[in-house]
């Protein structure tokens, strides 16, 4: 693989791990802000704060696994192996197919759980 699709493989990565996470987080603040229960101290969201707590950790965990892809990212590239650099390393393809399997079922779970 040559150097120039190598490097912009890694930038397409990097780029849609940063979506993501920014989705993660958006949605997080948004449920927050809109289910939150404005006339109790602190955070409230009501009869099914369980099933909206579980899905704000669903998606606060996609996040986390969207910043270890993005370290792993930058940390192959700034050590890469003497075979070269890879997108397909098992470190990143771990830590991205988590962020990508985590956010749409929190959002699932989200959903669900604001229409009970």
């Amino acid at each position: 693989m040559s150097d120039d699709v190598m490097l912009k493989s890694f930038d397409l990565a990097d780029a849609a791990t940063k979506q993501l996470l920014v989705l993660a987080t958006g949605t997080i603040a948004g449920a927050i802000a809109l289910l939150d229960n404005s006339n109790v101290a602190g955070i409230d969201f009501g009869p099914h704060s369980g099933a909206i707590e579980t899905s704000l950790w669903v998606l606060t965990f996609s996040a986390i696994f969207g910043v270890a892809a993005m370290f792993n990212l930058l940390g192959t590239l700034a050590r890469p192996p003497e075979e070269g650099p890879t997108i397909y390393k098992g470190s990143i393809r771990l830590f991205s197919a988590l962020q990508l399997f985590l956010y749409p079922l929190g959002l699932f779970l989200l959903v669900r759980a604001a229409f009970l």
